[in-house]
């Protein structure tokens, strides 16, 4: 007699691929002849593949599914990023051929989400002195540090703010937006120097004898470390906080160097190690 050719099965994560007459899969099953000995039908099942979405900017994954075999991916709805406009959908990571949409997915694959940088404009008010163009910079880039003079005075930095409250700190802070810098001036200033050893620049600060840093003295993540303050010392005894007065009663001979270095206390995260022994966990 015949065998009755079944419904098409369901596995999670595959897709009914057929049935065969061998297990190499060459030769569909025919249910139309006639079954004279004991036989083995082979079911053939093709792994759903997984659609990734991958930010070229975070060069992380930013969202997955998966989807049935040998079927279309719904093209999505534009996504949406902070200074930045969409670019479209790729399917290489050098952003050179667009995605097809039309076509049938067999495997896993990855499309990547080009992104256009968003350009904006930072102006400086100089506040008297010699006058600095606007900067047009993208998203999320760093500004060189314009120079500016003016006759009588020196120059304090650049501040977020016209109350001259925030520093704006080339080396750390970023373009988000479009926003003025405005100069600071004034005379006998303190040169404030950040020594980080190897983890990166700050710029100095410059501020008045007999006053403190206040929300201007700067902080630092580094992956891997924690920041623990600023010292006076390379052997970290006496702390700098926002607090201390800058002044000959905290930093020796100060009114006459003018110029002091404050040293970073960075230290690497402690790591714990289990080790898996006979089923069980051992240190």
């Amino acid at each position: 007699t015949q065998e009755t050719e079944p419904e098409e099965p369901e596995k999670v994560g595959y897709t009914f691929g057929g049935y065969y007459a061998d297990k190499e899969f060459n030769i569909e099953f025919d249910f139309t002849r006639k079954i004279l000995t004991d036989t083995v039908i082979y079911v053939k099942w093709y792994k759903d593949p997984k659609v990734s979405y991958k930010d070229t900017i975070t060069n992380k994954i930013a969202s997955e599914k998966v989807i049935k075999y040998n079927t279309q991916e719904t093209e999505p709805e534009e996504p949406e990023k902070i200074g930045y406009t969409f670019g479209g959908y790729y399917a290489d990571k050098e952003l050179n051929i667009e995605f097809d949409f039309t076509q049938k997915i067999l495997t896993d694959t990855v499309i990547y989400v080009k992104w256009k940088a968003i350009k904006y404009d930072v102006y400086f008010e100089t506040n008297g002195g010699v006058a600095v163009e606007k900067i047009t910079a993208e998203y999320g880039s760093i500004i060189e540090k314009p120079v500016t003079t003016k006759a009588g005075y020196e120059f304090a930095g650049w501040y977020k703010d016209s109350d001259f409250g925030q520093l704006f700190d080339f080396n750390v802070d970023k373009v988000t937006g479009s926003f003025t810098l405005y100069a600071k001036w004034a005379n006998g200033l303190i040169t404030v120097k950040f020594d980080t050893g190897n983890f990166g620049a700050l710029d100095d600060r410059k501020i008045e004898y007999d006053t403190a840093l206040g929300m201007n003295i700067p902080t630092l993540e580094v992956f891997g470390y924690t920041f623990n303050g600023w010292f006076k010392e390379e052997t970290y005894v006496n702390e700098v906080t926002e607090h201390t007065i800058f002044n000959d009663d905290s930093f020796a001979n100060l009114s006459d160097t003018k110029v002091v270095t404050l040293y970073a206390k960075i230290q690497p995260n402690k790591s714990l190690i289990t080790l898996e022994k006979d089923g069980g966990t051992g240190g």
